[in-house]
């Protein structure tokens, strides 16, 4: 059996705008976008990894003539033509926004659900469904959810009311690695 080598190469326009459009949800008018300072590369394999490789890196990259797998940050993946921001992504934009939510707990980490009682503070306004970036109470970044009621609905909610579900497929808090043993 042949192994496939997966392709590393520059992403498309196509797959800059999906990654772009998610940037720009997290960042205010007046952030600068942290990609302004990239080349956005892309890895095919069974799924399409996207990183975000330095301008010296990717003079390199275009002069390599052997297979590359990885270079630069990776920020995510594109899969249902759509791209999913997972934890390095997120690490890169959390200095630019504000769609931060400090926890009170480490669960998060460990792939369990964060539940109301355990959301400590939020700068601004989310809506059911809305990417927000995750923190612990030592200010380190945990990853990446999506929350599952609004910010205007949490004085509301019963305390075991699920706030953010854990995610299986994507790597999307730092302790998914070692859970799935990537």
């Amino acid at each position: 059996m042949k192994k496939t080598i997966p392709v590393f190469r520059r992403a498309t326009n196509e797959e800059e705008i999906l990654i772009k459009e998610i940037f720009n949800y997290f960042l205010n008018q007046t952030s600068p976008n942290p990609l302004d300072y990239y080349h956005i590369w892309t890895k095919e394999g069974k799924i399409v990894e996207i990183y975000a490789v330095p301008e010296e890196t990717n003079e390199l990259l275009q002069n390599i003539d052997r297979p590359v797998y990885s270079s630069g940050i990776p920020l995510g993946s594109i899969f249902q033509n759509k791209f999913h921001l997972e934890i390095e992504g997120a690490c890169l934009i959390m200095p630019f926004t504000d769609k931060i939510i400090e926890i009170k707990t480490d669960q998060f980490l460990y792939g369990k659900p964060i539940f109301v009682e355990n959301m400590k503070s939020f700068e601004t306004s989310f809506e059911n469904g809305d990417l927000l970036i995750i923190i612990g109470q030592n200010k380190l970044h945990y990853g990446v959810g999506v929350s599952r009621i609004s910010s205007k609905s949490i004085q509301d909610a019963k305390a075991n009311t699920i706030f953010i579900k854990e995610s299986e497929q994507k790597p999307r808090d730092r302790g998914w690695y070692l859970r799935h043993g990537n």
